[in-house]
């Protein structure tokens, strides 16, 4: 499903809610970007956003698996940073979950790591809004050159429930479509979710 659609983010905020509730009904409904565009312009331009894939083979199939899978990250253009979502499962300090995966609760906590990768400007700061089952979590602060987060939570041992991301920080420039950064704002990233207790038949 389209979540971003063109450098304008503000005017996406019915497919958020459209999204959240496709999300909140059970469906693992991979979340993407697209630029909508037809006569590119220095306001909109083919990259406003960009969706990054997290593909296990540099083929058209890995990619087209990577979207079906929910292994994609938003970003505001090809130049800005990316957001990669990760989650320690079974509390052996190893992040064996990412954006997309699906898993049985333990009921026990989870570590879950957030990293922007890419073109980070190290003199500024990053926040980390965290998305709960549609509703705010938390928000973080990051910054450097690796800009890295964790946070802790214990999802419930029954109830479906999923973890998202958008990330706000300063603008990147980019230099084919130089007024697009002004349009996009302070919106950078954001990922799709982490899912514990959904049914992988629906």
């Amino acid at each position: 499903m389209e979540v971003w659609n063109s450098a304008l983010w503000t005017k996406n905020a019915n497919s958020i809610l459209i999204w959240e509730d496709m999300l909140a009904s059970g469906r693992r409904v991979t979340g993407r970007g697209g630029s909508d565009t037809h006569s590119p312009s220095e306001l909109n331009y083919i990259g406003t956003p960009t969706t990054w894939v997290f593909a296990a083979k540099r083929t058209s199939q890995g990619v087209v698996d990577a979207l079906l899978n929910g292994r994609v990250s938003v970003s505001a253009n090809p130049f800005a940073p990316r957001v990669e979502f990760f989650a320690d499962l079974n509390e052996d300090g190893k992040m064996d979950m990412m954006m997309g995966d699906n898993a049985k609760s333990t009921g026990k906590p989870i570590k879950f790591r957030v990293e922007l990768k890419g073109n980070i400007k190290t003199d500024s700061t990053y926040t980390v809004n965290v998305i709960k089952d549609g509703r705010n979590f938390g928000s973080f602060k990051m910054s450097g050159s690796k800009p890295v987060i964790e946070f802790i939570d214990t999802p419930k041992l029954i109830e479906r429930m999923y973890y998202r991301l958008t990330v706000e920080g300063p603008p990147t420039n980019y230099p084919q479509v130089p007024r697009s950064a002004a349009i996009t704002g302070n919106m950078v990233a954001l990922s799709n979710p982490i899912y514990f207790n959904f049914d992988p038949e629906f």
